[in-house]
């Protein structure tokens, strides 16, 4: 009788292990499954990082021509602000030479008016650059798809603003070709003398 007892608890013993080792080995099974899923998002993340460095990289080198650009831009603007500087300065000496100079009057106010036109074009310019800057910080954020339009766009208005400053000081040197002209017309001692009068007078 305690044979047979032993014998079934030996038995019992032994079905609990084998359950015990099928369950062990789907465990493995699974474990092993688990691993190669998580190899293959592994290797998932890698090659997705490799693409974000890539990206980076690119945009990286995007912001550095955009920032080459707009330092351009500025450069241009403030040569833009000496100029007009500069023409504002010698339309009041032509406006104080235009009161004694007659013969040469008509001329002159047409320049005159042609550097105010050249002026409010100027400020439209500049007007144009400052919201032209500020589409661009706004269009920061997709580089990657507008950066070509931008870097035409950036191009095309440093070559006008070029084309604009040799058109202002080819004007500026005719006013000044005037204006010797009138002087030799005149004579430089009537000019002094009519000079000499308006200060007296």
């Amino acid at each position: 009788m305690n044979s047979e007892i032993f014998q079934k608890t030996v038995l019992e013993g032994l079905k609990d292990l084998k359950e015990g080792q099928s369950r062990l080995e789907g465990d493995v099974s699974s474990l092993k499954e688990g691993q190669s899923r998580l190899e293959g998002d592994v290797s998932s993340l890698k090659e997705g990082q490799s693409r974000l460095e890539g990206d980076v990289s690119s945009l990286k080198e995007g912001q550095s021509r955009l920032e080459g650009d707009v330092s351009s831009l500025k450069e241009g603007q403030s040569r833009l602000e000496g100029d007009v500087s500069s023409l504002k300065e010698g339309q009041s000496r032509l406006e104080g030479d235009v009161s004694s100079l007659k013969e040469g009057q008509s001329r002159l106010e047409g320049d005159v008016s042609s550097l105010k036109e050249g002026q409010s074009r100027l400020e439209g310019d500049v007007s144009s650059l400052k919201e032209g800057q500020s589409r661009l910080e706004g269009d920061v954020s997709s580089l990657k798809e507008g950066q070509s339009r931008i870097e035409d766009k950036l191009n095309d208005l440093e070559g006008k603003n070029a084309v604009r400053h040799l058109q202002m000081e080819s004007k500026l040197n005719l006013l000044i070709d005037d204006k010797k002209s009138i002087f030799e017309i005149l004579g430089e001692h009537e000019a002094e003398i009519r000079t000499l009068k308006r200060k007296l007078g």
